[in-house]
């Protein structure tokens, strides 16, 4: 999946600095509270290929590779907010 496939899903870009994190440079990630207590989180900007975004939900320990599974999760979760 795309960076500009997680923004349009509703993804929020997660900034972390040098002093933050102690790594060498800047990076960041996506991630995505799709209801309470279960959140989606994307790669890191440092760790992954140019265009290919893998989401991850640690949570269930799953990782997941193209959008339409992330979609199809968003929407199954936001219909039972307080699982």
């Amino acid at each position: 999946m795309t960076e500009q496939e997680l923004i349009e899903t509703g993804f929020t870009r997660v900034d972390v600095p040098v002093e933050e994190s102690g790594n060498k440079n800047d990076y960041y990630y996506y991630s995505l509270e799709v209801c309470e207590g279960f959140e989606l989180i994307s790669d890191e900007s440092d760790n992954r290929p140019t265009s290919n975004w893998k989401v991850y939900c640690y949570e269930m320990n799953i990782s997941i590779k193209k959008i339409e599974d992330v979609e199809t999760i968003v929407a199954l979760f936001r219909q039972f907010p307080k699982i």
